[in-house]
């Protein structure tokens, strides 16, 4: 296994930072329409979008986990704060336009999801309806 230098890092984290928007953007439009179906199925469209590219999204590496070596730890590390401010900016752009208010709802989503038992987050994140 080759080492990964500073350039190696830095596009790993523009590749999860785009990853992050990607998935940001497949939030917003979740949380944008009223129909729920609908919202999901746009939402894969940044799923697709992630795949089509060859982003870093966390959840789609962290399998790997177990395949690669012990540097590959670090390899998520980066993602996974790419992942962070990808969707921060995604949501500091979004509260600067008139459809802000959806960040209420992400709240309420939230606030409910923190109601749960640990075993029930569980099993839902497991059914992936965390």
């Amino acid at each position: 296994m080759r080492e990964h230098g500073i350039t190696t890092y830095f596009r790993i984290f523009v590749l999860a930072v785009l990853a992050g928007i990607a998935i940001g953007i497949g939030g917003i439009v979740y949380l944008s329409v009223d129909n729920k179906v609908v919202g999901a199925l746009l939402f894969t469209v940044g799923l697709y979008t992630i795949c089509i590219h060859g982003l870093n999204l966390f959840t789609g590496k962290v399998g790997n986990l177990v395949n690669q070596p012990a540097m590959y730890l670090v390899d998520l590390i980066v993602i996974w704060f790419g992942n962070l401010a990808g969707t921060g900016i995604a949501a500091y752009a979004v509260r600067q336009t008139r459809i802000s208010g959806i960040s209420q709802l992400a709240a309420a989503i939230g606030e409910v999801k923190l109601q749960d038992r640990v075993a029930g987050l569980f099993v839902l994140a497991v059914f992936a309806d965390f």
